[in-house]
Order: structure tokens, then C-alpha cells, then sequence
């Protein structure tokens, strides 16, 4: 992904939303342990397709061996045509598989970071597709993920504590995908504007961040 944030001008600010206990406070922000979940259904496999809701459950092995082609396949089909990415659009959620009993969190382990920012790089559509309504966790992860940093205590919460120019940044990258998308599957210009706009509102309610775009 790119590191320039393209038009999208945002500055970090200090957050404080009542009935949001899990929201960023400064540079620090909580994601949830409801990660560590996986998909199961009949047996073991690497997505799960239910209604419009794509499932992209990322198996323990591919991130030890670094093999981000199997989930790489699922998220170029859906990013494939017009169609799927209007079908797909805010219907996808991730999670990995194998790491039930591992006492860190996903984001403090070092070959989940590697192999993740590796699939970034390839398929950087995660602002369009991604589920990121401030309800539910993947947003947090997508950006813990997305942002060097390290864990700090927060509260009593572990939290991940970064800088914001680091979210700034990846917060910028992800919506100047949004417009490359659009480009490339020629989506209508409201749409790619409304898909913005959402992802931003969302990132500004859960990350704590102000943002001056030009969307």
C-alpha cells in the first residue's frame, strides 16, 4: 500500500465517546478478543461464504509458511467484477484460525504482522469490503495490524499504542484504494464517495480521530 494518503488530510485527535468503553484514547486503542474466533462448518476450510457475508478464515499454517495465496484467491474473486464488489461491498470479515490458545494478542505476533501486511500489499481493497461498522472488531484489527506500534496497558485493557501519523497514514492508504478500486471497475462516483465516508465516520468513532477529507 502506499504511504502518501493520497487527498485525504487527517489529523489525530483526543476522543473521548460515552458508551464506547473500547474506544481510542489518544494513541492507544482496544481490539477485541473476538478475533480469536474461526469458522467452522462441515470441515476445515480457508473462507466460508454465507448470504452476502464473506467469512476469510486464515489458517494457521498459511501464515507460518507465509503462503498468502489461498487468501489471496478468495479476496481477488470478490473484488473481481463490478458486480462483486457492489454484491460484497461492507461484507467481509477475517479472522485466523489455530491461535485459540495463544495467550497474545493477534496483533503482537510477529509472522501474523508479516503475513498480513504482505496480503495488504497484494489486495488493498479492505476500505470497500470490510465490515467496519464501529459494532463490530475488524476495523481495530485491520489498523492494529496496519500500524507498527506495540501493546501497552490502557485502562485495564491491553491496547495498542501507536503513532498517529501511523494511522493517519494507513487510515489515508485505505481510502485512496477506495478510489482506485473505482477506477478500476469503473464504480459510480457516489458510491465510491458514500463508501468513503462510511469507513471514515467509522475510523473517526473507533480510532478517536478528526478528519478534514476531500471525499
Amino acid at each position: 500500500m502506499s504511504r502518501n494518503g493520497g487527498a485525504h488530510r487527517i489529523k489525530f485527535g483526543m476522543t473521548n465517546i460515552h458508551g464506547f468503553p473500547e474506544q481510542v484514547l489518544a494513541a492507544s486503542f482496544h481490539v477485541r478478543n473476538v478475533y480469536k474466533w474461526h469458522v467452522t462448518v462441515g470441515k476445515r476450510m480457508a473462507n466460508q461464504q454465507i448470504d452476502q457475508a464473506i467469512f476469510l478464515c486464515i489458517l494457521r499454517d498459511d501464515v507460518e509458511a507465509g503462503n498468502i495465496n489461498r487468501a489471496l484467491g478468495v479476496l481477488e474473486s470478490i473484488s473481481l467484477s463490478t458486480a462483486r464488489a457492489r454484491q460484497y461491498r461492507g461484507a467481509l470479515l477475517f479472522s485466523f484460525e489455530g491461535y485459540d490458545s495463544d495467550k497474545r494478542e493477534l496483533y503482537e505476533i510477529p509472522e501474523i504482522r508479516e503475513y498480513f501486511n504482505n496480503l495488504a500489499a497484494a489486495w488493498p481493497y479492505w476500505a470497500w469490503f470490510l465490515d467496519s461498522e464501529p459494532d463490530m472488531p475488524f476495523l481495530p484489527l485491520l489498523v492494529s495490524l496496519l500500524t507498527p506500534g506495540q501493546s501497552a496497558v490502557h485502562g485495564n485493557k491491553i491496547a495498542w499504542h501507536t503513532k498517529p501519523t501511523d494511522i493517519a497514514l494507513a487510515i489515508g492508504d485505505l481510502l485512496a484504494s477506495v478510489d482506485e478500486l473505482g477506477d478500476k471497475l469503473g464504480l459510480p462516483s457516489p458510491l465510491v464517495a458514500e463508501t468513503k465516508k462510511r469507513f471514515l465516520d467509522s475510523a473517526q468513532l473507533v480510532l478517536g480521530i478528526r478528519t478534514e477529507s476531500i471525499l
